[in-house]
């Protein structure tokens, strides 16, 4: 079996990242501006991706996940479940 790369392992991460704050903007209504700005670098970097090379791809998915670092600061890390495979999912509450 075939080991992820670090791209990869990136890539699933953000994934993870991303089904969770589309969870919370549709359990608060909340349009986070910046969710925004990284779905659409998300949304480049997929398709671009068989075109940039694996360090570049890197370096790109790594700000993705910084940036989705500083949204979880601003949300509440509280409002979300850490699990330890990497995946993360929000808290829904009842409105």
């Amino acid at each position: 079996m075939r080991r992820k790369t670090e791209f990869e392992k990136n890539m699933s991460k953000i994934l993870y990242m991303q089904l969770a704050f589309e969870d919370y903007c549709d359990n608060t209504g909340n349009e986070l501006e910046l969710y925004i700005k990284i779905n659409e670098k998300t949304k480049q970097l997929r398709e671009q991706k068989n075109q940039l090379d694996e360090n570049t791809k890197i370096k790109i998915s790594l700000d993705i996940l910084e940036q989705y670092e500083d949204l979880l600061n601003t949300v509440g890390k509280e409002k979300f479940i850490f699990y330890k495979d990497g995946s993360i999912e929000y808290k829904w509450e009842d409105n």
